[in-house]
C-alpha cells in the first residue's frame, strides 16, 4: 500500500491487498503477538485465518497498536490514514480490507465444518467439469454481503450453524444481531424472525406488502454505511470497472477520485434518490458523479453531502420522474438527464436544483 492507484481494477486491488496482509502487516503482527512468535509470514497469515480467536486478538492488536502500522496504512500520497471509510494507495479502504479478511476466515470456517475440508486446502477441481457446489458455498453466497465487521469474527461459528434459507430471510437485519445467545436463539427457533420484525418502525410494519418493503429495505441498506450517514463506497467497486458503466462516466469517475465522491455522498440524499426512483447501483453511481462534474465539489457538498438539502435532493427527484427515469432507463439516458439538469440551473432555469445550492 505505498503507490499511489488511479483506475485500479478489482483484481489487482485485491492481489496487493493480500500481498501487504501477507507481508507487512504479518510481519507487525509476528513482533507483537506472542502467538506468531518464531513464525513464518506466511504462516502468520494462514494461522489468523484460520483460527477465529487468533484473527480476533489480530484485529484487537490493530487497533491497539495502530501507530505500529502507520507506514502501512497510508494514502496514495505515502501519507498514514486515521480514518477506516479513506481510501488507501490500494485501492480499498480499511474498512474494505477488513471485510475481505472477514470473508475469507468465515469462508475458510466454512468449508472445514460444513464440507470437512483440512485448513490450508483450497478448493480442488476435478479433471472434467468444475468444482460441485458444496453446502458451505451455498451459504458463503448467502451471507458473503453481510459480512463486513470485525465483531462478526467471533460469530462465525452461530453463522455456520445457519441455512442459506434463513440467512436470505434475514437479509441485512443479521448485521443487528450482536450477542450470540440471540444468533443462537434464532438458529433454533427461526421464529424469532417476526420478533425482529415487530421491533421495525410502525410505518414498515404498516406496509402492505412487507416482503416487498423488506426486500426494497434492505437492498438501500446494503448500499449504505452501517450508520446510514454516508454510501458505502465498497458497494460500488464492482460497479465502477463495469465497461457498460465507465463509457457514462465523467472523467474523474474513472478514478480513485470517484470512492471518494460517493463516500462523501449524505445517507438521506442517497435514499432519496434510491427510493424515490428505485435506481440501482449502477445508476445511482452514473447520476452522482455526473452530478459532482456538473456542479463541482462545493455545490456537490453541499446538495448531496451529510446532512445535505433534501428538499433540493426531491425537487431533482420529481423532476426526474417527471422525466421517466427509473429502474429500467440506461445509464446514458441517466448520464445525459443529470447534465441536462444542471445546465438548465446553472443558466437560471427555473427549478433546477443547483441555483439554490449555490446561493446557500
Amino acid at each position: 500500500m505505498t503507490t499511489a492507484i488511479h483506475d485500479i481494477d478489482s483484481t489487482t486491488a485485491v492481489r496487493r491487498v493480500n500481498d501487504t496482509l501477507r507481508g507487512p502487516v504479518a510481519a507487525v503482527l509476528g513482533r507483537l503477538m506472542p502467538d506468531f512468535k518464531g513464525m513464518e509470514r506466511d504462516a502468520i497469515y494462514e494461522r489468523a485465518l484460520d483460527d477465529l480467536d487468533t484473527l480476533s486478538r489480530s484485529f484487537q492488536m490493530f487497533r491497539e497498536q495502530r501507530r505500529h502500522f502507520r507506514y502501512i496504512v497510508v494514502d496514495g500520497r505515502n501519507r498514514p490514514v486515521s480514518d477506516d471509510t479513506e481510501i488507501l494507495s490500494c485501492g480499498r479502504s480499511v474498512e474494505d480490507v477488513i471485510a475481505m479478511v472477514v470473508r475469507t476466515a468465515a469462508k475458510r470456517y466454512f468449508r472445514r465444518h460444513l464440507d470437512n475440508e483440512p485448513s490450508g486446502v483450497r478448493a480442488r477441481v476435478p479433471a472434467l467439469g468444475r468444482r460441485r457446489r458444496s453446502p458451505a458455498d451455498e451459504l458463503y453466497d448467502a451471507i458473503k454481503d453481510y459480512l463486513m465487521h470485525e465483531w462478526q469474527v467471533p460469530l462465525v461459528p452461530a453463522y455456520a450453524d445457519m441455512s442459506p434459507g434463513l440467512v436470505r430471510a434475514l437479509g441485512a437485519r443479521l448485521l443487528d444481531i450482536r450477542d450470540l445467545a440471540a444468533l443462537h436463539r434464532l438458529i433454533k427457533d427461526p421464529d424469532e424472525i417476526d420478533r425482529l420484525d415487530q421491533s421495525a418502525t410502525p410505518a414498515a410494519a404498516a406496509a402492505p406488502d412487507r416482503e416487498g418493503a423488506a426486500s426494497e429495505s434492505e437492498r438501500v441498506a446494503l448500499l449504505l454505511s452501517l450508520d446510514g450517514q454516508h454510501l458505502r463506497a465498497e458497494a460500488f467497486f464492482d460497479v465502477l470497472v463495469r465497461d457498460e458503466v465507465r463509457a457514462h462516466m465523467p472523467p474523474e469517475g474513472r478514478s480513485d477520485k470517484a470512492f471518494a465522491i460517493l463516500r462523501g455522498t449524505g445517507g438521506v440524499p442517497a435514499r432519496l434518490l434510491l427510493s424515490g426512483l428505485k435506481l440501482s447501483a449502477d445508476q445511482l453511481a452514473v447520476v452522482l458523479l455526473n452530478a459532482h462534474a456538473a456542479v463541482g465539489p462545493q455545490v456537490y457538498a453541499r446538495l448531496f453531502g451529510q446532512p445535505g438539502q433534501p428538499e433540493l435532493v426531491l425537487r431533482m427527484v420529481q423532476q426526474a420522474m417527471v422525466a421517466g427515469i427509473d429502474a429500467g432507463t440506461s445509464l446514458g439516458v441517466c448520464a445525459s438527464f443529470i447534465r441536462n439538469l444542471f445546465t438548465r440551473a446553472a443558466g437560471g432555469a427555473p427549478g433546477g436544483p443547483s441555483r439554490p445550492a449555490s446561493a446557500a
